[in-house]
């Protein structure tokens, strides 16, 4: 009888870290801190555990998400078939509320609110006065004035790159005009012109399978 061969568990060895060492949070708890920076990935086992623990946390924060937004549409349906009735109520009393002190108002101009136990209809007097509710109209009305014209410049950065090309080499920044190809700016150090040299690099991007 031959011997079973040995489950991946037992080729990669214990997990290396505990999942409360991998759920905490390291500035709450110096031990956690000391156990993930003693850890490090050493080999492909490793690694292919690391990845098995993302895919697992990713997979269960999307759960969570999804549960969240659920939970979040049930209440705000529950929310508006709980307030939609009481929506009719008040605006049903705040009518006849309304019109009882308009009533009192009219029979006595003193009479400028209606003062309850357990409330009061306050009526507050607006004079007459002009709404704008065409403001080209009353523009074009008013006459060609400087004054009532507002120029506003709004600076459009990603625009720039359309008349003009940057580039880099050998550490030195180039300002190339790209309709002419001409070089309008060469210099070594950064630019005064709110830009700045990005030097070369990698990213990574962590996307289990």
């Amino acid at each position: 009888m031959t011997d079973p061969l040995p489950s991946l568990a037992d080729v990669l060895g214990p997990p290396p870290l505990s999942d409360d060492e991998l759920d905490a949070d390291p500035g709450e708890n110096p031990l956690v801190e000391l156990a993930r920076d003693r850890w490090s990935i050493t080999d492909l086992g490793s690694a292919a555990w690391s990845m098995g623990k993302y895919a697992d946390a990713a997979n269960r924060m999307g759960v969570i998400r999804a549960q969240a937004e659920a939970w979040r549409a049930k209440i705000d349906a529950w929310e508006q078939h709980e307030v939609s009735p009481l929506k009719n109520r008040l605006a049903f009393f705040e009518d006849h509320l309304t019109l009882y002190a308009a009533g009192r108002r009219e029979a006595d101009p003193k009479a400028k609110s209606l003062v309850l136990p357990n409330g009061k209809v306050q009526t507050t007097e607006h004079k007459a006065s002009v709404k704008i509710v065409d403001p080209e109209a009353v523009v074009l009305w008013a006459g060609d004035r400087e004054e009532l014209v507002e120029v506003k410049v709004v600076p459009v950065a990603a625009a720039v790159k359309s008349v003009i090309d940057f580039k880099v080499v050998d550490g030195e920044f180039f300002a190339v005009d790209t309709t002419t190809g001409e070089v309008v700016e060469r210099q070594s150090g950064p630019s005064q012109h709110g830009l700045e040299i990005v030097p070369p690099r990698l990213t990574y991007s962590v996307r289990p399978s």
